[in-house]
């Protein structure tokens, strides 16, 4: 709170501006997590900075990572997703024997009361920033939206495949432990491989709770 208000006076006093976003990259390293699968911690962090929003109007803007698989989403506990209003989602492919990045794009993963899932590619142009003091080459990226760029479909994982095969046997909407009977059996392996298939594939897949059951949403 004290940061955030001496940068606004000094925005205001310096160049007759307000402050109005505070970007933490990232914010595991800013709020020195114990275990960042643990709710708690993390829910006391976003009470916090939504505090640090209402005191000084600007918004709050959380760079965070996602895990070694990016479709599990972000890494560690679902809280992340759940406290938040938005997430927007900067998702990339590789080719497969270079593993150079391909096909950047941003989703929109979570809006709040609004349009979820919207994919938007976009590119890197690489920008020379000349020489550090050392005499090495500095550089950085600015991003082209490419809007016309057709959104190359990515083939998808096991997991989602299996979650496609449940719900085409059960039907929705449908009571979630039903649902996961079918996923477990189409998965077909050991059941804790298979319940930590449903539990990445259920949290990203998009279904909502509705009257008890599963369903897509309207």
């Amino acid at each position: 709170m004290r940061l955030v208000d001496r940068d606004a006076q000094r925005l205001r006093h310096e160049f007759n501006v307000d402050l109005v976003a505070v970007f933490l990259d990232t914010m595991g390293l800013a709020a020195c997590y114990e275990n960042e699968d643990r709710s708690a911690q993390v829910l006391k962090v976003v009470a916090g900075l939504t505090r640090v929003s209402e005191a000084s109007g600007a918004l709050c803007i959380d760079v965070d990572h996602m895990g070694k698989d990016q479709d599990a989403g972000l890494r560690g506990t679902s809280a992340k997703r759940d406290a938040v209003e938005t997430i927007l989602a900067c998702l990339i492919d590789r080719e497969k024997y270079t593993n150079k990045a391909i096909n950047h794009r941003m989703q929109l993963f979570k809006i709040r009361d609004g349009e979820e899932g919207r994919v938007i590619p976009y590119r890197l142009k690489p920008i020379d920033m000349g020489r550090d003091e050392d005499g090495d080459p500095v550089s950085t990226c600015v991003i082209e939206w490419d809007f016309g760029r057709p959104t190359q479909q990515r083939e998808k994982p096991e997991r989602e495949k299996i979650l496609d095969k449940a719900i085409a046997e059960v039907g929705l909407p449908v009571e979630e432990e039903v649902l996961r009977e079918a996923f477990y059996r189409h998965h077909g392996g050991e059941k804790h491989a298979a319940n930590a298939a449903w539990n990445r594939v259920s949290k990203n897949s998009g279904l909502v709770l509705r009257d008890g059951k599963l369903c897509w949403p309207i």
